[in-house]
C-alpha cells in the first residue's frame, strides 16, 4: 500500500552448490524456479515455506495500489477521503525502501518492484493534484468533471512505464545471476556468523556499516508506513467517513503484510535474528493492526459513506446546472442587447 519494505529483506537459505558452476547448477538441492526468480537457494522445508510466503507477499503488494487508483478515477468527488499525509508518507516509505535496495545491492527483480511502488506513488500524487487542487481552483468556472479518457490515458502511461522498467531490469544475463548468487551467499555467510561473540564488538551484524545503514532505513520506512495509517485513521474520524478509500486496497495490504511478516518470522526465531529485522516486523504487523482499525471504520461509517456520496453528487450536479443556467441567461441578455 501499501506499500514496500517487503522487497528489502532477503530470504536466507542454504548454501548448497558452488558459485563456480553455471547458474543452472549453482543451487543443486534447492527449488530451481525459486532460485531463478529470487536468487535464493531454498533447501529445507522452513526455507521453502518462507520463500512461498515471500513470493505471495510480492504478488499481493504488486496489486495493492491498483484498486485505489481505479477508485480515484471513478469517484465523483475525487480523492475527498484520502489523506494527503497518507500519500506523502507512502512516498517516503517507498523511497527509503528503494534507496535501501540500491545500497544493499539487491537483485534486479527486487529493485524493479521497489521502483514499481515509487511509480505507483507518483501517480497517486498526480491524481491528488489533479482531482483536488486543480478541481478546487476551476470548478467555480463551470468546468466539466474530469474526462474518463484522461483517466484511461493516465493508466496507459502507468502500465507502459512499469513495462519499460521491467524490460530494462529483466534483461539479466547468466553472469548477472551468478554474481547475484555470489553476493547472496556472502550475505548469508555474514548472517550465519551474526551470533553472540566473545569480542567487545558483540554481534557482527552491527559491525558492518551497510547493515547499520539498511537498519536505519528500515526504521525510517517503518515509521513512514505506521504514520501513514495513523494519519488516515485520524482523517476518517474527523470526517466520520471513509469516502474515497478503496476497501480492497486495505484488504490486500493486510494480506501482503501478514505474508511478508510470516516469511521473516518462520525462517528463524532466534533473538539476534528477530532484533536485526525488528523494523520490518513492526512495519508489517504494526500496519496490519492499524489497517484492521481502518476496516472497522469502513463498517462503522458505511452509511455515512453513502450519505456523503449522494450529497456530494447532488451538490456537484446542482453546481454544474447553475453554471449552465447562468451561461444561458448571459447569452440571452447579450442577444437582447444586440437586437435593441
Amino acid at each position: 500500500m501499501t506499500n514496500m519494505d517487503n522487497i528489502n529483506i532477503v530470504l536466507h537459505s542454504g548454501n548448497n552448490g558452488s558459485t563456480n558452476q553455471s547458474n543452472s547448477s549453482a543451487c543443486v538441492d534447492g527449488i530451481q524456479w525459486i532460485f531463478s526468480i529470487t536468487g535464493d537457494c531454498c533447501v529445507t522445508t522452513r526455507e521453502q515455506v518462507s520463500a512461498y510466503l515471500g513470493l505471495a507477499s510480492i504478488c499481493l503488494w504488486s496489486f495493492v495500489g491498483i484498486p485505489q487508483l481505479c477508485k480515484n478515477m471513478c469517484h465523483l468527488a475525487g480523492m475527498v477521503g484520502l489523506s494527503v499525509l497518507l500519500i506523502l508518507q507512502w512516498v517516503g516509505g517507498d523511497l527509503t525502501n528503494l534507496i535501501g535496495c540500491i545500497l544493499t545491492k539487491q537483485n534486479k527483480f527486487q529493485v524493479f518492484l521497489a521502483i514499481y511502488f515509487v511509480v505507483l506513488d507518483v501517480f497517486l500524487l498526480l491524481q491528488y493534484v489533479y482531482y483536488i487542487c486543480w478541481r478546487k481552483q476551476n470548478r467555480n468556472k463551470g468546468n466539466i468533471p474530469p474526462s474518463p479518457k484522461l483517466a484511461m490515458c493516465l493508466m496507459g502511461i502507468f502500465v507502459m512505464s512499469t513495462t519499460l522498467i521491467h524490460n530494462h531490469l529483466g534483461s539479466t544475463s547468466s553472469y548477472d545471476v551468478k554474481v547475484d548468487y555470489e553476493s547472496h551467499l556472502h550475505r548469508q555467510t555474514r548472517t550465519l556468523l551474526s551470533l553472540p561473540s566473545d569480542k567487545p564488538g558483540g554481534n557482527l551484524f552491527w559491525q558492518d556499516p551497510k547493515n547499520i545503514i539498511g537498519y536505519c532505513l528500515g526504521v525510517v520506512s517503518a515509521l513512514f508506513y505506521l504514520g501513514s495509517r495513523v494519519s488516515q485513521i485520524y482523517s476518517n474520524v474527523r470526517a466520520q467517513s471513509t469516502a474515497g478509500l478503496s476497501f480492497l486496497t486495505f484488504i490486500l495490504a493486510i494480506l501482503g503484510n501478514l505474508t511478508y511478516g510470516g516469511q521473516i518470522i518462520i525462517l528463524d526465531w532466534s533473538r539476534d535474528y528477530v532484533v536485526e529485522r525488528l523494523p520490518w516486523l513492526l512495519g508489517s504487523f504494526g500496519v496490519v493492526l492499524l489497517d484492521c482499525g481502518i476496516l472497522v471504520q469502513f463498517t462503522r461509517y458505511k452509511h455515512n459513506v453513502l450519505m456523503i456520496t449522494e450529497e456530494q453528487e447532488s451538490l456537484l450536479t446542482r453546481e454544474y446546472l447553475i453554471n449552465a443556467d447562468d451561461t444561458v441567461d448571459e447569452s440571452e441578455r447579450v442577444e437582447n442587447t444586440n437586437s435593441n
